[in-house]
C-alpha cells in the first residue's frame, strides 16, 4: 500500500515532465525574443541589476522572475526598464513592465510619494483636463508638501501619458504598465515620459 501511494507522485512527474519541458522551451524562444525587440529598439540588455540605483534593483527581487533588465537614454534622462513575472492566485502568471527614469541633471531633495488612481477609477482621457484630482490622489507622508510639489504641467503630463500614476523617490520617478513585457513596448511613451521625469525632478545643467 505504501508503495502504491509513492508511486502516484513518480508516475504524476512523468506525465508532467514533457509539459514543464515545453514550457521552458516557450520561455527561452519568448526571452530571445524580448530582447532582440529591446537591442532593436535602441535598448541595451543588462544581466546584472547589483550596481543599478535601489529603486531598480528593489523590482528585481522578492520572489519575481526578472524577464529582461534594459538600460537606454533619452533626451537627457537614464531609463531601466525592468519587465517581470510573478505568480498570481491559482498559479497564473502576471507579467509587469516597470520604467524607472532618472534624468542626468536631477534634484534629490524631492518628497517621497505616489500618484495613484482612486479607487475604483480609471487612467482619464487627455482631452479632460478637470479629472485629475477626481481620479487621481497624491499620497506623501509630507502631504502638504507634496501637493505643492505636483505642478500643473505635472498633472497634465500625467493625463496625457494616460498613465495609471507614478511614484517618486531621491528623484527617481517609477511608472507601471501592467501587462506589459517587454521594454520596445514603452516606445511610443518613451520621450513623453522622460519630459515627465523632467519636469517631476529635473534641473538645468550646470
Amino acid at each position: 500500500m505504501a508503495l502504491a501511494c509513492f508511486a502516484i507522485p513518480a508516475a504524476a512527474l512523468l506525465l508532467l515532465a514533457p509539459s514543464i519541458r515545453h514550457q521552458n522551451e516557450a520561455d527561452t524562444e519568448a526571452d530571445e525574443t524580448r530582447k532582440a525587440r529591446a537591442t532593436k529598439a535602441g535598448w541595451r540588455v543588462l544581466e546584472d541589476a547589483s550596481a543599478l540605483p535601489e529603486p531598480v534593483r528593489h523590482n528585481t527581487r522578492g520572489g519575481v522572475r526578472v524577464l529582461m533588465l534594459a538600460h537606454r537614454r533619452a533626451e537627457d534622462v537614464d531609463i531601466w526598464a525592468v519587465a517581470r513575472e510573478t505568480m498570481a492566485f491559482g498559479g497564473a502568471r502576471r507579467q509587469s513592465l516597470s520604467a524607472h527614469l532618472l534624468p542626468v541633471h536631477h534634484i534629490e531633495d524631492t518628497p517621497s510619494m505616489y500618484v495613484t488612481l482612486r479607487r475604483g477609477g480609471s487612467a482619464p482621457a487627455a482631452q479632460n483636463p478637470d479629472l485629475f484630482d477626481r481620479r487621481y490622489e497624491i499620497v506623501s507622508d509630507d502631504t502638504d508638501r507634496a501637493h505643492a510639489f505636483v505642478t500643473e504641467e505635472m498633472r497634465l503630463m500625467t493625463r496625457r501619458l494616460n498613465l495609471d500614476g507614478w511614484d517618486l523617490e531621491h528623484g527617481m520617478l517609477t511608472v507601471w504598465f501592467d501587462g506589459m513585457f517587454q521594454p520596445a513596448s514603452l516606445q511610443r511613451r518613451l520621450l513623453g515620459l522622460a519630459r515627465l521625469a523632467k519636469a517631476v525632478s529635473g534641473r538645468p545643467a550646470a
